[in-house]
């Protein structure tokens, strides 16, 4: 065909065609050349059955392979590039010589020829020249049976960059590995017969080869087949081999595949240089542990009950290794044998024990002999719960509250509302670490109608000395003496810390409202943040404990419950007052001012004059120019 095609595109909108064409050059193969490494395949010396039971002989096989050249019509064109990938090969006469993959083996004496097929193999290219080969009476005989080892290839790389054209050649140089430096390590092995004409053929498991350890280095390798990639036969390092080998460890052995006669025998170096081990590292997953049946295992505690342990090994060429699961480590408990035992690897706290306290696990490899010196341990504690403690905060909570012990609840000002108090338990361990268990706990009082305890949470009723006591998984506090004081306690302080606009603007339309930010602080020292709205507002409203006033209420109102109303500007700043509800006899109550600026929004159709920050309008003198913005 040609070298050109035209691509054409067509695309409708609204009843008009619109249409483009593309000119592509197309780089197609012009030539195509199958090629054998060998022409004739002679009879293999020794490869007849020679008992009687078959007449089949043994032919030579070979590689086949295939280059094209590449061009078109104004192209320069390639030559010789290797399509053997691409290709499939078939023989005008399979039963002189038999086609299997990249590879052909003479059947009979007589002549063939392999054509490159089509990629489904049904049928010959027409540009494809053949490979002719002859299958020959002639005898040849094995001179080198050879097994190749090999763990990688690395391609060497050019001196220096260079720029190449479509027709120039480099010469590429590939070296083929064999790196077998830690136990696992591993490599395929190939298969190759050498003949007295000078030709080579590699051998398949097919071919009725066979690979072993000469029995010397069993412990240094081992061999097993393979059922995919190109290579039949896999060689691997095992665990514990000799860190040093450098011999003819391969044996491969050809035989008849009819009568099983020995062909070949040959040899395969393989060299095995070990990394030696320098260090050890036990860690556990865990460092502390309970059993099963104590309380230190529920929730919210949740010690566990086991721990994996992980054993790494360091080698003298900076690779780890991970020796947890190896059968040469060891696993001894030489402190605290009686409360831990080690199975796969994993420490287990022993159900049956009595006791608490460290544990210590070394890790030993008594049968590895390249690290039989080296140790490593790692220790653990087994805990149980011990007792716990009972305690009694400020409700609601505020910064600190937790650290503050309150025991005794009395009348709050003025009001026949007691204050509340939050309860919480602690569980102590054996070795005196601590756990908060109030979650997963009971409690009681020993007056429920006159001291009520709902969650954590104690309600006092009736005035009154009354015990409490907590309880978590088969452990009970001690009592804990709460009173309820028939007395009140009195405000101390009031502070304001209503969140306003910009510089203390109560901005707005007319009637927005702003519910006061107030914090009381009582005579014990307790105290509730958020006086109008906060937590204890469910059980005690900010009327009952304050009075709350403006000194503008046209401008901004407040109402009884701490809410604040925009109502109109005002040429000043307003003055907002929170004062405690009552107080001792014979003294004023506490009581805290805030001022804010009350500024009014522009609303719907509405025009608005003045600063929208702050006062609406400056103070001015009478007679002075006053600028509003």
């Amino acid at each position: 065909g040609g070298s050109g095609i035209i691509i054409g595109v067509e695309a409708e909108e609204d009843g008009a065609t619109h249409s483009t064409a593309v000119e592509m050059s197309v780089w197609f193969p012009q030539d195509v050349k199958v090629e054998a490494a060998d022409h004739e395949l002679g009879h293999i010396g020794s490869s007849s059955s020679g008992n009687g039971t078959c007449d089949q002989r043994l032919f030579q096989g070979t590689q086949l392979y295939a280059e094209a050249s590449f061009g078109g019509i104004g192209m320069n064109a390639t030559r010789d590039l290797d399509v053997t990938a691409l290709m499939t090969f078939a023989a005008d006469d399979p039963s002189v010589v038999e086609v299997d993959g990249c590879s052909v083996r003479g059947m009979r004496t007589g002549s063939a020829v392999v054509h490159g097929m089509s990629g489904d193999g049904a049928t010959q290219l027409a540009f494809a020249s053949g490979a002719s080969i002859s299958v020959v009476d002639a005898e040849v005989l094995v001179t080198r049976l050879s097994a190749v080892l090999v763990t990688g290839a690395v391609f060497e790389e050019l001196e220096s960059p260079v720029a190449l054209d479509m027709a120039a050649e480099v010469q590429g140089n590939v070296t083929l590995l064999q790196e077998l430096q830690s136990e696992g390590a591993s490599g395929v092995i190939f298969v190759y017969a050498a003949f007295e004409d000078g030709t080579w053929q590699e051998l398949k498991r097919a071919d009725n080869v066979t690979v072993e350890v000469q029995p010397e280095y069993a412990s240094s390798l081992t061999v097993v087949e393979t059922t995919s990639g190109n290579a039949d036969f896999q060689g691997l390092v095992p665990s514990g081999g000799e860190s040093a080998v450098s011999h003819d460890v391969l044996l491969p052995t050809w035989r008849h595949p009819c009568s099983g006669e020995v062909i070949a025998i040959g040899t395969g170096t393989v060299n095995v240089s070990l990394a030696e081990p320098v260090s050890v590292v036990v860690s556990s997953k865990y460092t502390r542990m309970t059993r099963e049946e104590d309380a230190a295992s529920a929730s919210p505690i949740s010690l566990p009950t086991s721990s994996a342990l992980t054993v790494e090994v360091t080698y003298d060429d900076g690779t780890t290794k991970d020796f947890t699961a190896d059968g040469r480590t060891e696993y001894a408990v030489t402190t605290g044998a009686g409360l831990v035992q080690v199975v796969d690897a994993t420490a287990g706290a022993i159900s049956e024990a009595t006791g608490f306290g460290l544990v210590t696990i070394v890790v030993t490899f008594p049968t590895y002999s390249a690290a039989s010196g080296m140790n490593a341990s790692v220790d653990l504690q087994v805990v149980g719960l011990d007792h716990v403690t009972i305690r009694s905060s400020p409700y609601p909570s505020y910064s600190g509250s937790s650290s503050t012990d309150k025991t005794t609840l009395s009348l709050l000002l003025c009001t026949a509302v007691f204050q509340r108090a939050v309860l919480k338990l602690t569980a102590v361990l054996t070795d005196s670490q601590t756990a908060d268990v109030t979650s997963s706990s009971r409690f009681a009082s020993s007056n429920a109608t006159a001291l009520m305890i709902s969650d954590t949470t104690m309600i006092p009723a009736v005035a009154g000395a009354y015990n409490v006591s907590g309880a978590f998984e088969g452990h009970d506090s001690a009592n804990l003496l709460i009173t309820v004081s028939g007395g009140a306690v009195m405000a101390s302080s009031i502070t304001h810390s209503t969140s306003w606009g910009s510089g203390d603007t109560f901005g707005g339309v007319v009637n927005t409202t702003k519910t006061l930010g107030i914090k009381m602080v009582f005579g014990d020292g307790t105290m509730f943040t958020d006086l109008v709205s906060g937590t204890q507002s469910s059980w005690v409203g900010a009327s009952e404990l304050a009075v709350f006033a403006s000194d503008a209420p046209d401008r901004v109102g407040v109402s009884t419950g701490g809410v604040a109303e925009l109502r109109l500007n005002h040429y000043a700043a307003v003055s907002i007052t929170a004062s405690a509800a009552c107080s001792v006899e014979g003294m004023e109550a506490v009581s805290s001012s805030d001022e804010v600026y009350a500024n009014l929004q522009a609303a719907a159709y509405d025009v608005d004059l003045g600063s929208p920050s702050g006062l609406q309008l400056e103070a001015t003198a009478a007679g002075s120019e006053l600028n509003v913005p």
